[in-house]
């Protein structure tokens, strides 16, 4: 975990470290009852609420970039091709290695997919992320309930990898694919869209 993350996207790491450190503070002015121990004492405690204040209102890379999963997420739990395909690049591939397919098409398959299945209650976790300047690689476990015509599945679990880009209109998604689980010879998402 590196300062930036402890900084502006952990309030309940920073807020305990704050507090140590505080106590530190005040244990040092206690002993030494001094002008400047004094001072650095009560900065020190002006500055855990500007810490809070600045970690709210900060969104950095990894933030965003797990923001628009989320929204991706609920945007298929709502069959929403509309709202999803804002995320997308001009082309995207499915998978490693595969062709890249132009938006329309990937929004046929989407709908294809989503008239067969309803997905219900997305959730996210687990999220994993590699930035290197404008590009994003993130990685993250997806669970949802699945209902078809045919039969429901109440806990389907995935492992899902998303390459992103930075644009001047924020992240997009250009590739999207699965991670094969471990207890599983297949890719769950070539078993959702045959």
């Amino acid at each position: 975990m590196d300062l930036t993350a402890v900084l502006f996207e952990k309030p309940l790491l920073l807020i305990p470290i704050m507090l140590v450190v505080q106590f530190v503070v005040t244990q040092i002015w206690s002993m030494r009852r001094t002008r400047l121990t004094g001072a650095i004492a009560l900065c020190w405690l002006a500055a855990i609420p500007i810490a809070l204040v600045v970690q709210n209102a900060v969104t950095t890379d990894r933030e965003q970039v797990a923001d628009l999963c989320r929204h991706l997420a609920q945007a298929v739990g709502d069959a929403d091709t509309d709202v999803l395909v804002q995320w997308f690049g001009e082309t995207v591939q499915l998978g490693e290695g595969a062709k890249p397919l132009p938006r329309d098409e990937l929004v046929r398959r989407v709908n294809r997919t989503l008239d067969r299945w309803d997905v219900q209650q997305p959730r996210l976790s687990s999220f994993e992320f590699n930035l290197h300047g404008a590009r994003c690689t993130v990685r993250f476990n997806a669970a949802c309930r699945l209902v078809s015509a045919e039969y429901t599945i109440p806990w389907f679990t995935s492992r899902w990898q998303l390459r992103l880009a930075r644009t001047p209109d924020g992240w997009k998604v250009h590739q999207v694919g699965t991670l094969k689980p471990r207890t599983s010879p297949q890719d769950p998402l070539l078993q959702l869209t045959r």
